[in-house]
């Protein structure tokens, strides 16, 4: 206890006297003494909770002594009401021109300031180098992070959407379900190639991802659960046009359609093993449509197509790539025909129509020789057979003379007429017997 305090105690040491003193000389009052007393307890109990003069005016503190050469700290007064304590409430308002946070190095880790364009705000990592860049430039705000990434998460913490840019440098956006797998992924290729879009099921494996080829080509493809590609439609990577594919579940093309070298539309049908067992599209040398019926090696068995005369034809084929029947409309013009040929594609069998619209049926030895002819004669007197050597030359004639008479003629090798029916001699038949036998020249090429 200071002086002061020991100062008030004996002015009430000095009350308690006098109250004595007026009651031995019979002039106490009961009320005055009883008011005096009380203001002396109130006065000791302040002066040794509080200090003395809380009950007065308060004298300001000193500053501390300070030792030579150190600033002299005053204290805050305690009534100061503008003054953050601490735990206190914070300032209402910070003015400044910048602010900077740094580490216990001293190394700038967060700047607030202002430019030409506006406030900023700058976060450094700890090699000093900015990472986030708040800011604007003279199209407006922009927010910049390098190699950052934005996960926004529901209410149970899990991450719904995240917005990054991966160790390859490359942007992308990703939607997550509840279970935290990918459903939906947009961005940037990290090959290189391009954008992507990746639509996935909630098991998280991609259904739908829509992407640049290697060759620059535009793709969208559909893919099942084991990640198998069951439809493709795009750009075609060797830069013919359009390409559409249709896959079985082993990710193997079944069906595709797509643009030839030629520029000429297919439809392809394949198996398991590649083969195309069904062509379905546009000829390659501009002629028309074309219809490819394959075996299981891929090698053509029926060809339905057009020829280089605008004919159509219906070929069967062999194992060996050889025509052994062919249908359609001659080229020549002159109707239609059907061949039946051997295995090495050889001629035996032909059913055409003749050049002067007439119908015939010929049958040829390996060596393309006429041996029979069975048809219309040419003269058109009625029908007409021709059985020939092995060298194509007629030796037997059964047909119809001029006159409407049935006639036989047997010529030899050198087509002279030896037996001849009726018998009336061959002087007698006004029809030669070459007007009986038709051109030979197959009025078909075989491709």
């Amino acid at each position: 206890m200071d002086a002061d305090a020991c100062g008030c105690r004996g002015q009430i040491e000095e009350l308690r006297r006098e109250i004595e003193r007026l009651k031995r000389q019979g002039a106490f009052r009961k009320t005055v003494s009883v008011v005096l007393l009380v203001l002396g307890i109130l006065l000791f109990r302040e002066l040794t909770a509080g200090g003395a003069g809380s009950l007065f005016a308060q004298r300001e503190e000193r500053p501390a002594r300070t030792r030579p050469g150190e600033e002299t700290k005053i204290p805050a007064k305690k009534d100061d009401k503008n003054l953050p304590k601490p735990g206190g409430p914070a300032a209402d308002e910070v003015v400044c021109k910048s602010l900077k946070v740094v580490d216990a190095e001293g190394k700038e880790r967060v700047a607030v300031g202002f430019d030409a364009f506006g406030g900023f705000i700058k976060v450094h990592d700890a090699h000093g180098k900015a990472q986030i860049l708040v800011n604007l430039d003279k199209d407006g705000g922009v927010l910049q992070m390098q190699g950052g990434m934005i996960d926004l998460r529901d209410a149970e913490n899990r991450s719904r959407v995240v917005l990054n840019v991966a160790r390859t440098g490359d942007g992308a956006m990703s939607f997550y379900n509840r279970d935290r797998k990918t459903e939906l992924m947009l961005g940037a290729d990290n090959t290189g190639r391009g954008g992507f879009l990746q639509m996935s099921a909630p098991d998280g494996i991609a259904r739908v991802i829509m992407d640049i080829g290697k060759e620059g080509a535009g793709i969208l493809g559909f893919y099942n659960k084991d990640k198998k590609a069951e439809a493709m439609i795009g750009s075609s990577q060797n830069g013919q046009g359009g390409l559409v594919n249709v896959n079985a579940p082993d990710g193997i093309s079944r069906v595709i359609a797509d643009i030839g070298k030629e520029g000429d539309g297919v439809i392809g049908f394949f198996n398991k093993d590649k083969k195309a067992e069904a062509l379905l599209g546009s000829s390659r040398n501009g002629q028309g449509g074309l219809l490819n019926i394959n075996g299981p090696d891929g090698i053509s068995r029926v060809i339905a197509d057009v020829g280089p005369n605008g004919d159509g034809l219906l070929s069967f084929l062999n194992k060996s790539k050889k025509s052994e029947l062919l249908l359609g409309s001659d080229n020549t013009g002159r109707g239609g025909f059907l061949e039946m040929n051997v295995p090495d594609g050889g001629n035996r069998v032909t059913l055409d129509v003749g050049k002067d619209g007439n119908g015939q049926l010929g049958f040829f030895n390996k060596n393309k020789k006429q041996e029979v002819w069975l048809g219309s004669a040419q003269n058109a007197v009625g029908g007409l057979l021709n059985l020939n050597a092995t060298d194509g030359k007629n030796r037997l004639i059964l047909g119809v003379d001029v006159n409407g008479t049935g006639a036989v003629d047997g010529i030899d090798k050198d087509g002279t007429i030896r037996r001849s029916l009726p018998n009336k001699g061959a002087n007698d038949l006004r029809t030669r017997p070459e007007d009986f036998v038709r051109d030979v020249t197959r009025s078909r090429v075989v491709p």
